[in-house]
């Protein structure tokens, strides 16, 4: 919104709904084709029950978890000084931090099964436990943004 955020603000439209609105906006975008690439997998790999489960959950709460890790960031850091919009998208410091959180919830994990987990635990496992936890992390930023990110959102100018 940058220097028209009193135009949202002014909108007798609730402020939880307003975050929900840009967060559906890159979830109904991105979700289709995760699942059409998750099917597809399912299709080439033909796994276990579990594991299709799997292959379809962890990469659409994925998806969900960073689109509210970076509403979070945005409301955290906004920037409203912006003289056009790539500044916000390849200046921002809330762009950056966004990029890294997503990354690390991908890298830790990963390097986590490959280096210490690999050889005694099972991959199936490993998948359905880091889905969970996708899971977990989605329902904690989610109940954030309802109640602080509601509050740092009304509070912006």
């Amino acid at each position: 919104e940058g220097k028209s955020l009193w135009i949202v603000k002014s909108l007798p439209v609730a402020t939880n709904d307003v975050l929900k609105a840009k967060l559906h906006l890159h979830i109904y975008v991105t979700v289709p084709a995760i699942v059409l690439a998750s099917a597809a997998a399912v299709y080439v790999l033909i796994p276990s029950i579990l594991n299709i489960v799997a292959i379809i959950a962890a990469p659409v709460l994925f998806v969900m978890l960073t689109a509210n890790i970076g509403l979070i960031c945005n409301l955290k850091s906004p920037k409203f000084d912006w003289v056009n919009e790539t500044q916000v998208i390849k200046q921002s410091m809330s762009v950056m931090l966004a990029m890294l959180f997503s990354f690390l919830i991908v890298a830790v994990p990963g390097a986590l099964y490959f280096i210490v987990l690999g050889a005694n635990f099972s991959a199936t496992l490993f998948l359905l436990a880091y889905t969970l936890l996708l899971g977990i992390g989605w329902l904690i930023s989610n109940t954030w943004i309802k109640t602080k990110g509601v509050n740092i959102f009304e509070g912006l100018n």
